[in-house]
């Protein structure tokens, strides 16, 4: 098998990848999802989040 990217194979029919990044002194991390087809990567909208974009947190 030929691995293209990180959880990427050209023989495999599919997999979903969760990417998580932080930065250094936020007390966050960020979720990144993506559908991988077995040839194109997708980034994976995220229909259940916790809290919508559009909502501030309060205090």
């Amino acid at each position: 098998m030929q691995r293209l990217r990180d959880g990427q194979w050209r023989k495999l029919p599919g997999v979903a990848i969760c990417q998580l990044q932080r930065r250094e002194g936020i007390d966050a991390v960020c979720v990144s999802r993506w559908l991988w087809d077995g040839s194109v990567p997708r980034v994976q909208d995220d229909p259940g989040r916790r809290f919508p974009r559009n909502e501030r947190r309060r205090r």
